[in-house]
């Protein structure tokens, strides 16, 4: 039976009103004395509200400021002409020589793209993508292939890192003999995402000329993963198509992220799941929040003062007040980032997975946190990592190479290692409790009412971690040391105490139970989701 309109719900909605209000206040107090700074900090930028300040400490997000108007204008009209040439000129026919013909558009249009964005440094992905290529073509199918397909791109990822993309004089007078077009964007920046589909083409070819078959679990989830976990034909694995799939430019700067098998089915014969209308609509939600976040951004300055020192002046709860609200951004901000792409991606008939499918606010385990938080990652590691690591059965081992190769895949960087301990730590602590009250033990605690109440309890407190964990991202090991420092050191007083635990408690405790909730409503349904 549903709470939503119980007693009992009805104090959870006071809780999370009141605390947001207070939260807000806070943060709207705290930016406001930010712009009576003479000067006010240097990320603090002129705004289009009401003549007020804007927190613009958030490169990406000043990149996407600055790129919308030309993202919505100039991907649609791609995927236009990408239209027109598959049903006008090529009549709609899947012949080879279409299939063909439509595959030279998106290796034209692609390597055209990453030469619009990195200039002449264009050369370097190409190359690394070529020579990958002819090491999976050479070596498929046999034992070495996925050790070396890995160490290749793992070690290229480190030297583009550690040599900042080649930039040397020698290869510099070499491009600049062809080119002197520099570009907008470093390579390297993007190899990141690059890598992962070189990874996927070879792993796939490699599983192709094997006979391993797909998931079938997985492949009965969506048109998406059937697409993915069924293998192509010999003749699709062609430098063509791997080219196309590769530098392909709706999905090329930010993803989401697609196996190889799932563009190969798809550039042959584009995805029916989503409507025109639905696409619409969903471009319609991201404008709206992107407007939204750029309100709040006018606002409140939490972010830019979580990523410089100021936040060393707070204490206890404000510190959750301020790390509550930077994760709600990053989550507002891939949101944007990632919907907007696929959204351009389905124009031209290539589905993805979903990035962002359940709300940050709708998580308190870390294992559902991770499964909604870049979706597409979490799908790539599930079937190039996890599930050849052992899957579930050595779970507890896995996790930790896994989080540390993500760690030093997004950058080779101290704080990345602390954000990849810090979450293996806590994600092995889930694991272990979680499946030690799985356990027949305590089967009878199931059916009583007070366990709902203790799943909250201890979620609370796991959230509490998860904010922890992942602030590592902004502070690294010695930060969020100091950090908890500073959040314990009104602790010694029973109103510290309060502050610190108590309140943000009942707030997760209070959020937990309309979670659980709203899981019982995704079952009644039949709308359940994994995370």
């Amino acid at each position: 039976m549903a709470r939503w309109a119980s007693a009992e719900f009805c104090v959870y909605y006071a809780v999370l009103v009141a605390w947001n209000i207070v939260a807000f206040t806070w943060g709207y107090r705290q930016s406001e004395a930010l712009t009576q700074q003479r000067p006010p900090p240097r990320w603090l930028r002129d705004g289009w509200l009401f003549g007020r300040f804007k927190d613009s400490s958030d490169l990406q997000w000043r990149m996407v400021c600055s790129y919308m108007p030309l993202l919505l204008l100039g991907f649609p009209a791609w995927a236009g002409l990408c239209w027109v040439w598959r049903n006008v000129v090529l009549g709609g026919s899947n012949s080879p020589k279409a299939q063909t013909a439509r595959t030279l558009v998106y290796v034209a249009s692609g390597l055209g793209f990453i030469f619009y964005l990195h200039g002449v440094h264009a050369a370097w992905p190409v190359v690394i993508a070529v020579l990958n290529y002819a090491l999976a073509r050479i070596l498929g199918g046999t034992c070495v292939c996925a050790p070396a397909v890995w160490t290749f791109n793992v070690a290229m990822l480190v030297t583009c890192d550690l040599y900042h993309g080649f930039h040397n004089p020698l290869a510099e007078a070499l491009l600049h003999s062809v080119s002197k077009y520099e570009g907008m964007l470093r390579w390297e920046v993007s190899f990141n995402l690059i890598m992962l589909r070189l990874i996927s083409f070879g792993m796939d070819y490699h599983r192709m000329l094997s006979n391993q078959h797909g998931n079938e679990r997985i492949a009965a989830r969506s048109e998406y993963f059937r697409a993915q976990e069924t293998e192509r034909p010999a003749s699709d694995y062609n430098l063509l198509l791997y080219i196309a799939y590769v530098f392909y430019p709706p999905l090329y700067i930010a993803g989401p992220l697609v196996s190889f098998n799932a563009f190969a089915a798809q550039s042959n014969r584009p995805q029916t799941t989503h409507s025109l209308g639905e696409i619409f609509r969903g471009f319609v939600r991201v404008i709206l929040y992107f407007l939204g976040v750029e309100i709040v951004l006018h606002f409140e300055y939490v972010y830019g003062i979580t990523q410089s020192d100021v936040w060393k002046t707070h204490r206890g709860g404000e510190l959750l007040f301020g790390g509550m609200f930077t994760l709600n951004f990053m989550y507002m901000k891939f949101l944007i980032i990632w919907r907007l792409f696929r959204m351009l991606a389905l124009l031209d008939g290539v589905d993805s997975p979903e990035n962002m499918t359940r709300c940050v606010n709708n998580n308190f385990t870390f294992t559902g946190f991770w499964r909604s938080w870049h979706g597409s990652l979490n799908e790539w590691i599930v079937r190039y990592m996890y599930l050849p690591l052992g899957g579930r059965k050595y779970q507890v081992f896995s996790i930790w190479f896994i989080f540390v190769f993500i760690g030093i895949w997004h950058d080779l960087m101290w704080r990345w290692v602390a954000w990849a301990l810090i979450n293996c730590l806590f994600f092995t602590l889930e694991i272990a409790i979680t499946s030690e009250f799985r356990s027949s033990k305590y089967a009878h605690w199931h059916a009583k009412w007070y366990w709902r109440h203790i799943i909250c309890v201890c979620g609370s407190l796991n959230v509490i971690l998860l904010v922890l964990a992942n602030l590592a991202i902004l502070h690294g090991f010695a930060g969020t040391y100091a950090w908890l420092q500073q959040a314990l050191a009104r602790a010694n007083t029973p109103l510290g105490v309060l502050e610190l635990l108590v309140n943000p408690m009942l707030y997760f405790y209070s959020g937990i139970h309309i979670m659980l909730e709203l899981r019982e409503e995704e079952q009644r349904t039949n709308q359940a989701k994994r995370c």
